[in-house]
């Protein structure tokens, strides 16, 4: 009866890339993968499987030198549970053993006892780890099963979502696989000792492998799952580094984010720091993140972090990743007052005003949406803001690329242009009326409530607007300005004030698909 171990390995991983050529100690993570398979007694072959990517060919040479086969399946690159099976009747396996690509600390002992155990009693199609006095085992991504199994699974996975995972529709559906036997085998007591992610899916995994790899070598101490616990322990303060990382359900939507910063070697890397920081924050959330930069040392600064980064060298190029990665609308920040010379005073160094309308310019004749925004109510006067209106109307008519318009009134709290005269509420209306009046070529028009008020914006929805912005969970720049929004506001309220207002509040998306009405 053969035993094969089947190990899922992508490089394009949207929070970690080329996380299992990342260094744990003094082998990578997938060497230690492999490590804990070649220790079990029970198993005849290991087969690292890879979607057909130009990634992949980086694990060939790997694979070799490990003395491990490599099988690369032609299928979707998504299709997991299709690279899988179609891996396992490649390899003629009876008993399938997936061992996740993602933990360093499998237990080889435990692995085995599950193999024995169908070996043994043929009447079983599965062996699982039970729970024990209410706790779950620690162990992640070992799944033991006949082959069977994973083709009656590769049947009823008719989703993106279940065969975008390893085998999910064996729990989602257990009805379609009530008919096989499942045989459940207790493991050893410290292993239900103790609750911690083990797996390695982004930055803040592989620091807290690491220096429990260096704290247990300290100790002259082998890296393995007992002595993690055993740590783990008897130094609780360890479990902060990755304790806090999201685990992404089988529903959960992937978010990608580009961040675009323009930090160079003679201009200081403060904002790409900062950047880096929010990117950990992203990531250690369930979101993927890439960073686009203007040079060689801003990129190995992004890569020492663990980031995927690429150097670009014109808004074209930076626009081509933008599509490439997955990004499929724009905001409008940035715009400020387009006259020059206004805009050399409030904002110097920001990208011109000339530049900011090619920027939008390229991005709506790759067929995409963008939004446009004018800060208003600071040093500007009102033919600034008509000169700004109506730059915009001009590459509307050139593009028709632009969703929406959106006047953010000035804060005057916290800041160095020390206006005096803030802009009254009825000159705030007749801003919102002007530009419905001269913009009649963009479709939507937001008064954004977090810098006009939640009243105000609810007013500005007779003189043109259509928009109010979101719910917002946490907003830190105009609150800092003085704007009443540090906290966002509650849906509910949000529905209220809108219907009590006269109006049918209509859920949408960034690119104003109208999703639900409340």
């Amino acid at each position: 009866m053969k035993a094969v171990a089947f190990v899922p390995v992508r490089l394009t991983s949207s929070r970690l890339p080329e996380k299992h050529l990342k260094f744990i100690g003094d082998r990578t993570l997938l060497s230690w993968v492999i490590k804990r398979l070649k220790a079990c007694k029970e198993l005849d072959e290991i087969v690292i499987c890879v979607p057909d990517e130009p990634e992949s060919e980086k694990l060939k040479d790997v694979c070799e030198k490990e003395g491990v086969n490599l099988y690369i399946y032609k299928g979707n690159v998504n299709d997991v549970v299709g690279r899988l099976t179609e891996a396992s009747r490649h390899y003629d396996a009876d008993i399938c053993v997936l061992a996740s690509g993602d933990c360093p600390l499998l237990s080889s002992e435990t692995i085995d006892r599950l193999i024995n155990f169908l070996k043994e009693n043929p009447e079983y199609h599965r062996a699982v780890i039970s729970g024990k006095n209410g706790k779950r085992p620690i162990h992640e991504g070992i799944e033991v099963a006949r082959r069977e199994v994973w083709e009656l699974a590769d049947r009823f996975s008719d989703t993106p979502e279940l065969r975008e995972h390893q085998f999910p529709v064996i729990n989602v559906y257990p009805e379609k696989f009530s008919h096989l036997k499942v045989g459940e085998i207790e493991d050893k007591d410290i292993f239900y000792s103790l609750n911690h992610r083990i797996s390695v899916d982004t930055p803040s995994d592989l620091e807290f492998m690491n220096k429990v790899y260096e704290e247990l070598k300290r100790r002259k101490k082998e890296f393995n799952l007992e002595n993690v616990i055993e740590l783990l322990k008897e130094n609780p303060e360890l479990r902060k580094v990755n304790f806090h990382v999201c685990r992404k359900g089988l529903k959960d939507r992937s978010f990608k984010v580009l961040f675009f910063v323009s930090a160079v070697s003679n201009f200081g890397f403060g904002n790409l720091v900062r950047s880096l920081e929010v990117g950990t924050r992203l990531v250690d959330e369930g979101v993927g993140v890439r960073f686009a930069v203007l040079d060689e040392t801003a990129k190995e600064l992004c890569e020492r972090k663990h980031f995927k980064a690429f150097v670009v060298r014109s808004y074209e190029e930076i626009i081509e990743k933008m599509i490439e990665n997955g990004v499929d609308s724009m905001p409008g920040g940035g715009a400020e007052i387009f006259d020059e010379k206004v805009r050399e005073y409030i904002c110097k160094g920001k990208v011109s005003s000339e530049n900011w309308l090619k920027i939008h310019q390229i991005w709506h004749s790759k067929g995409k949406k963008s939004n446009a925004t004018m800060l208003f109510g600071h040093i500007e006067k009102r033919e600034h803001r008509i000169d700004h209106i109506l730059r915009l109307r001009e590459l509307q008519d050139k593009t028709g690329g632009f969703n929406c318009f959106i006047p953010l009134v000035y804060q005057k709290q916290n800041n160095y242009l020390n206006v005096k005269e803030f802009p009254t509420g009825q000159e705030i209306l007749k801003t919102f009326a002007i530009s419905r009046i001269l913009l009649d070529n963009i479709p939507h028009l937001k008064a954004y409530w977090v810098t006009s008020t939640i009243n105000l914006a609810l007013i500005a929805q007779n003189y043109g607007a259509n928009d109010l912005d979101g719910t917002i969970q946490k907003e830190s720049i105009n609150s800092a300005a003085g704007a009443n929004s540090a906290n966002g506001m509650k849906l509910e309220e949000f529905i209220y004030l809108i219907k009590d207002s006269g109006f049918i509040p209509v859920e949408r998306d960034s690119l104003y698909n109208e999703l639900k009405e409340w």
